[in-house]
């Protein structure tokens, strides 16, 4: 026995087909996939519908991963500078910001 879809899933495929130029309305969804007779072209739309929210969705996380790394860099930035500004604050509270008091540190 075969299960069609339920209707929330069928009105989020229709919508995702839509988006691919492919229309199909959630009835006609869950009427297929409840094993009512489908044309060639229903078919083809179907599968191509398929693939191409599938390509759709891959591309999405590829950006979410492009966008994520980006997010880690800016903060690895962030945090060296924070270190850069953290030293320089140490040098001159401790007045070691002579290039010769940190060569020498003993003095002459």
């Amino acid at each position: 026995m075969q299960q069609s879809l339920t209707p929330q899933r069928a009105r989020a495929m229709s919508r995702e087909f839509a988006q691919v130029g492919v229309e199909f309305t959630p009835d006609r969804l869950r009427e297929i996939s409840g094993g009512a007779p489908v044309t060639d072209d229903e078919l083809d739309d179907i599968e191509y519908a398929l693939a191409a929210t599938e390509d759709s969705e891959q591309e999405r996380e590829r950006l979410y991963k492009r966008e994520r790394r980006h997010e880690m860099l800016i903060r690895l930035n962030v945090a060296l500078w924070a270190l850069v500004l953290l030293f320089a604050a140490i040098l001159a509270i401790t007045g070691m910001h002579d290039s010769a008091a940190l060569l020498n540190p003993a003095g002459p």
